[in-house]
């Protein structure tokens, strides 16, 4: 499981949040379940690349990631907590849960204070 939140980890850093332009890259990956409370669960989701080896490996996570961000935009989600995570030789794979996440409510605006006078 460390390996798993590690890579996670690792890959969001590279990757940022989300940038402007494909509206896929916007859904957030997550290493923590706590960071999926309270939101819906849509279901599992995956992201697979055939790279991989000795110099292609790390060009795999990369697509692997990108296609589990793209395979759950898909779906309705906005966030996916990744619960495996495999790459060698082979290629890369990354297994995760789908969520949908409403944002967090504003806080009211309180009311502006009014500004005393010297009358």
């Amino acid at each position: 499981m460390k390996a798993v939140t590690f890579a996670a980890v690792t890959i969001i850093a590279i990757s940022g949040v989300a940038t402007a332009g494909k509206p896929w890259e916007a859904v957030r990956v997550v290493p923590d379940a706590a960071q999926v409370e309270g939101c819906e669960y849509i279901g599992e989701v995956l992201g697979k690349s055939a790279y991989g080896g000795l110099f292609a490996q790390s060009a795999g996570e990369g697509k692997a990631f990108k296609h589990l961000k793209r395979n759950a935009y898909e779906m309705g989600a906005n966030r996916v907590l990744v619960v495996a995570n495999r790459s060698g030789f082979g290629g890369s794979k990354y297994r995760g849960e789908a969520y949908l996440c409403k944002a967090p409510e504003a806080a009211p605006t309180p009311a502006p204070t009014p500004i005393p006078t010297d009358e």
